[in-house]
């Protein structure tokens, strides 16, 4: 009995460690509620943060930290906006 405990636990224990990152129950947890703002002062933007599609959630999100405010603002990846400070961030990255 002792040893069938053993190997029950030393089996989850392995099983959790293959699935990490994954949830448990499905769900998604995205940094971002709802669709988000579709436009922001640009020269107001003191952060920006991209979180592309993962395990944890499917879709790309865009967090700005304005420089008058301290709480991230999720800003909609399909605005006008968006597109524009993404391909910014692009150029930015690979040195442009």
């Amino acid at each position: 009995m002792y040893r069938a405990v053993i190997v029950v636990l030393c089996s989850l224990f392995l099983l959790q460690s293959c699935v990490q990152g994954m949830s448990l129950w499905g769900k998604r947890r995205c940094s971002c509620k709802g669709p988000g703002a579709n436009s922001v002062d640009i020269k107001q933007i003191k952060t920006m943060k991209v979180f592309r599609p993962s395990s944890k959630c499917e879709k790309m999100e865009i967090a700005v930290t304005l420089k008058r405010g301290t709480r991230a603002i999720c800003l909609n990846p399909d605005s006008r906006t968006g597109k524009r400070l993404l391909e910014l961030a692009k150029k930015k990255s690979s040195g442009e």
